[in-house]
């Protein structure tokens, strides 16, 4: 991996970290086109630590909240949410790397994530725009759905955005609370990645700081942007975009073998 593919798969990952699209089923497309070779661990740890610095940068006047009020309802909805999560990747771990290694699921997954954001909205419309406080049991569901998500395409940001949308939780809300529970998604995953970690090839290390640092800007700038766009738009261009590359990645998995 040269420098300059580190600067766009950093890019990447930020703008697809947080736009529910999937930032993992991107970064894995994209080195399957482009050829890129490199520790799959070791790009993935400095991935995930340039959007996590992004997301506490965005989100730290919520952070310092948290902190200086520990008794905040909001800290049991996080560790509700997270619960499923851990449960989900532990009991899946063997089958989501084999879905990693091999890429073949990707093209159904984004094709679900669209459907999914399309669902969401329009339960949403039928609802009438209700926007009702996220109880413990929508934290439960949001939780199952962000560790569905641990695979490759299926969008952890769209699938909690969509299953709080569907529950009638306003956009906005299910925004913000689905980017403060994948601080701990983030951070867990990390740490997991970590602890497997031997050593950094010193060549490599300029790459992995440059993947990193671009990581984190564009994921600051996505987190800016998709803060505001719910404000006044629906999730489904988002779908649309999903549905459309989850289609194309089917029809050359079965048709035209392209890639």
């Amino acid at each position: 991996m040269n420098h300059l593919q580190a600067i766009f798969l950093g890019a990447l990952q930020g703008i697809s970290e947080f736009l529910p699209i999937s930032s993992s089923g991107h970064v894995l497309l994209f080195q399957k086109l482009l050829h890129i070779q490199t520790s799959s661990l070791l790009l993935d740890i400095s991935l995930h630590l340039g959007t996590l610095l992004a997301l506490i940068i965005a989100l730290r006047r919520e952070l310092i909240h948290l902190i200086r009020h520990p008794r905040d309802p909001m800290w049991i909805m996080l560790i509700m949410g997270t619960m499923p999560t851990v449960f989900i990747a532990m009991m899946f771990q063997s089958f989501i790397e084999k879905a990693f290694q091999s890429g073949e699921t990707l093209g159904a997954e984004f094709l679900i994530t669209g459907i999914l954001l399309f669902l969401s909205e329009n339960r949403y419309q039928q609802q009438l725009g209700s926007t009702r406080q996220i109880r413990i049991s929508h934290a439960l569901l949001i939780g199952c759905a962000q560790g569905a998500a641990i695979m490759p395409a299926l969008s952890r940001s769209g699938l909690t955005m969509a299953t709080a949308i569907g529950l009638g939780i306003s956009r906005e809300e299910a925004v913000r609370f689905s980017f403060l529970m994948s601080i701990p998604a983030i951070l867990g995953a990390s740490i997991f990645a970590i602890k497997d970690l031997t050593s950094v090839p010193s060549p490599l290390l300029s790459s992995l700081v440059l993947a990193l640092i671009t990581s984190a800007v564009f994921g600051y700038l996505s987190i800016r942007f998709l803060l505001q766009w719910v404000s006044r738009h629906t999730i489904k261009p988002f779908g649309y975009y999903t549905v459309s590359l989850g289609i194309l990645l089917l029809l050359n998995q079965w048709i035209f073998h392209i890639v």
